[in-house]
Formats: structure tokens, sequence, C-alpha cells
């Protein structure tokens, strides 16, 4: 019984904490810190990363903290296909190694390697929802065996679920300005172009109309140039990569 009050007024203060910490910024790599600060406080965490899907092939990591720390063989982008991440996705369900040296997958030894984390010993991965599909996961792991049972698993399950909806808003919109980028820059291309083209040819009547106009769409579709390169920066700000 005093368990139980006990894991209620961890989980209790555990989502006060972190609702503090998503209100308080909307930058990924912020919240990882906050995140990971709250949850190494309630279990044993030797590192951690948060992954998503990208393009529908790639897996990119973000440390959890960067007082966590991480090898230098650490890789931030792998490809999907056998990863824990994959299976994650194919699953809809965490995946928990509690002895990497007995992995119920053997690709999960794998990972851990192009990770640069081989002496991890137990790991847990624990997705990450949105519009019912996975599309990341919060990863933790220990050196010690068996670090996370049944206590850890519905703490680690709270927080990915409170993860889950900014992160995904963060890639959303991160995906839309890069579009938003895209479009506008296929038909600005050639606008800069030929009205640099234009400005040249009349550098000789620089007070005719011509000049003065041509000047001016080059000008103006430069500005353009840079205006539309500070949104796609100020996007990446956001998501703190």
């Amino acid at each position: 019984m005093a368990n139980v009050k006990r894991e209620k007024e961890e989980q209790l203060a555990l989502a006060n904490m972190l609702s503090k910490i998503i209100l308080s910024s909307s930058n990924i790599r912020e919240l990882a810190e906050g995140f990971a600060k709250e949850l190494k406080r309630l279990m044993s965490i030797d590192w951690g990363a948060i992954a998503w899907i990208e393009r529908g092939d790639t897996v990119c990591l973000l440390p959890l903290s960067g007082k966590i720390n991480l090898s230098r063989d650490f890789e931030s982008t792998l490809p999907l296909e056998r990863t824990p991440i994959a299976w994650l996705r194919k699953n809809k369900r965490a995946l928990l190694e509690s002895d990497l040296r007995k992995a119920s997958q053997a690709w999960s030894v794998s990972f851990l390697g192009k990770l640069g984390k081989q002496e991890t010993r137990s790991m847990v991965l624990m997705p990450l929802f949105s519009g019912g599909e996975v599309f990341g996961s919060l990863i933790v792991g220990s050196r010690k065996p068996d670090a996370y049972r049944e206590r850890e698993l519905k703490l680690l399950k709270y927080a990915a679920s409170q993860l889950a909806l900014p992160l995904a808003n963060s890639l959303l919109l991160r995906e839309r300005l890069s579009t938003l980028a895209q479009d506008f820059r296929a038909p600005l291309t050639p606008v800069v172009a030929c009205s640099s083209l234009l400005a040249e040819e009349f550098q000789s009547e620089p007070e005719s109309a011509e000049a003065k106009l041509s000047q001016n769409i080059y000008r103006g579709a430069q500005e353009l140039q840079t205006k539309l390169s500070k949104l796609v920066e100020a996007g990446k700000k956001r998501q703190g990569t």
C-alpha cells in the first residue's frame, strides 16, 4: 500500500514538473534537458536520446541532455531499417531490454554500437505517438542490468506521452517552413538570375528607367531570398537543432 501511494506521488510530481517544462519552452533541446533532469532524479539513466523518423526511412537522434555523456561515435542519423525504432513503429509498444547480454532483439546491440554505447546493460525505448502512429521514441539506457521495472516503465510512458505533442508540432512546423521556402525559392531563383543579368546590361545607363527598374527587381528578389533563409533558420532554432 505504501509503495502504491509513493508511486502515485512520484507520478503526480513528475506530471507537475513536465507540465511546467513544456509551458516554459517550445525548443526541443530545452525540453530534452528538462525531461532528462526530472527522469534522472527518479531512475538510473546513464544516457538518453529522443528519436524521430524523417522522410520515412531515416532516424534522427537528439541527445536527451548535453549533461548525459555520449561517445564521440554517437551517430545522429541512422537508416530506419533494422533499428529498434522500426520495431516500435510496427509493434506500437515499448521495447525493454533488461539485460543486453541476453538481448531479445539482435539489432538492439548493433543499434547501441552505432551510438557508441556498448557498455549499456539495460535499455528502454518508449514510443512517441501522433495520430495513433509511432513517429519516434524516448530512449534511456543504464549501465546496470534490470534497471527498468514496472515503476520506471510507468514514469517513462507518462514522460513519452507528454513529450510527443510538442515534438510532433515542432517537426510539423519545420516541415511546413521547409516546404514553404522551397515553394517560394523555385520561382524566385530565375527572377534573381534574370534581374541580375538585366542590371548588368544597363550598368552603362544607371539613370535610365530600365536600369532603375532592373535594380529594384534584383534587390527585392535578393531580400525575399534572405527572408526565406531566416524563416527556415528560425524553425530550426525553435526545434533546437
